[in-house]
């Protein structure tokens, strides 16, 4: 992080081969929001004067529920009082990275941007940063639904946020050297984002067995915990961005192990309630973003994580019914005996694929292979005129090396949203 800060190395200034390839992960973030509704040059207005108390009206995903967004009146009037609001969001915005936090290193309170820990500071980022905003803004959890792009107000600025820092992820490579920022290697081929889809399988076969309504929660939650267990794995590995679906936000397993983890993040998250903790959610396949040379090694990851887990509840349950009660369940049963434990071993099937990320600027090429040339296209001036029009994946055949990946750290910039328009 210092060396970054240093080096003043940002991909959004940058003229440099690796950071303006890293820029690309905002241009394709905006243009996945945006593809379906074409080319936008105006924005809603967000109080017009026939009627000023309406705000921005925000729509839910799944039920298509109205739901007025503005500002609570007081924040709002603070914000109209400063004769430079750039300078006052700019100072509230810095107080937010002012927040003490214990470093990992030495056990002590440090400010945000101080700690030395990349792994702690980005689930902080992540996972407290929205919280925090909502705080220091007049508690208001509103603004965990706050519009990364007002004409397009349905997704918000941190959903928006955290798949630009999985693709910046992606698009940098989890090795990249200081050398490399300075100055890239002649011939040496940049990273690629690819979109990697993980499933476990049988799920009706599973839950179907059982044979009261308890039966029917139990199955239920012991596939959402494998789930959750996995999805928690390649978070703690790749980053809790990297998650696709299901998103890991405000999930209360997984905020009930982050609190176990760092325990001081419990100023931001709620340690969850019981019944939340034992509500069933997680799906059976997770979609994650990795480069190209961390997928094969992060789909053996999950599938060893789902076996391993899977074999660490049946211990827990062979114990409980062999020792745990009155009368053993059989007693002649042994943990490692074919009866049982062949039936644990043959229980799940796992499946992965991986598509290639492709991308391009300006209008669609006719040579083909103008696809692999997007780094030689990234030129300032096409960026103001002709914006990303597309962002497409095609099948690829992967040959990596397992290797074990360290959590990358990447600093969005969510002060404000970038109106896409043509020049």
């Amino acid at each position: 992080m210092q060396e970054w800060r240093d080096n003043n190395w940002d991909p959004e200034k940058s003229q440099g081969t690796v950071l303006k390839h890293i820029h690309l992960a905002d241009y394709i973030t905006s243009a996945s929001d945006r593809a379906a509704i074409g080319s936008l040059s105006e924005s809603v207005n967000y109080a017009p004067k026939s009627n000023q108390d309406l705000g921005l009206e925000i729509a839910h995903l799944l039920s298509g529920e109205k739901y007025p967004f503005k500002l609570k009146e007081s924040e709002h009037q603070k914000l109209n009082d400063q004769s430079n609001r750039a300078d006052y969001l700019n100072a509230r915005e810095q107080a937010l990275f002012s927040q003490l936090i214990k470093d990992v290193s030495d056990d002590t309170l440090k400010e945000i941007k101080e700690v030395s820990h990349p792994q702690k500071v980005f689930w902080w980022l992540w996972r407290c940063l929205p919280v925090s905003v909502c705080q220091k803004f007049g508690q208001d959890d509103s603004l965990l639904l706050m519009p990364a792009e007002t004409r397009l107000p349905d997704g918000s600025i941190w959903s928006h946020a955290s798949l630009t820092a999985s693709l910046a992820g992606a698009l940098a490579g989890y090795d990249l050297t200081s050398d490399e920022i300075k100055r890239w290697p002649s011939g040496k081929a940049s990273s690629r984002p690819y979109l990697a889809t993980f499933s476990f399988s049988p799920v009706q076969d599973f839950v179907k067995s059982s044979r009261k309504m308890r039966d029917f929660w139990a199955g239920s939650w012991i596939l959402h915990y494998l789930s959750a267990k996995v999805s928690w794995k390649l978070a703690q590995l790749y980053g809790p961005d990297s998650l696709v679906y299901p998103s890991l936000f405000e999930q209360p397993l997984i905020d009930y192990w982050l609190l176990e983890q760092w325990p001081d993040f419990e100023k931001w998250i709620k340690c969850p309630r019981d019944r939340q903790i034992m509500t069933a959610g997680f799906p059976n396949v997770l979609v994650i973003v990795l480069p190209q040379d961390r997928v094969k090694a992060a789909m053996q990851t999950a599938k060893q994580t789902l076996l391993q887990e899977w074999q660490d509840l049946s211990r827990r349950v062979f114990n409980f019914l062999q020792t745990g009660r009155a009368q053993p369940w059989m007693p002649n049963l042994h943990a490692k005996s074919q009866t049982w434990d062949g039936w644990l071993d043959a229980q799940w099937q796992s499946y992965w694929s991986a598509l290639k990320f492709r991308y391009f600027f300006g209008r669609r090429p006719n040579n083909s292979n103008c696809l692999n040339n997007e780094s030689d296209n990234i030129r300032s001036q096409q960026v103001s005129q002709s914006w990303i029009v597309n962002a497409l994946c095609s099948n690829s055949q992967l040959d990596t090396t397992p290797s074990t990946a360290r959590i990358k750290l990447m600093t969005c910039d969510s002060s404000k949203s970038k109106r896409w328009k043509r020049q």
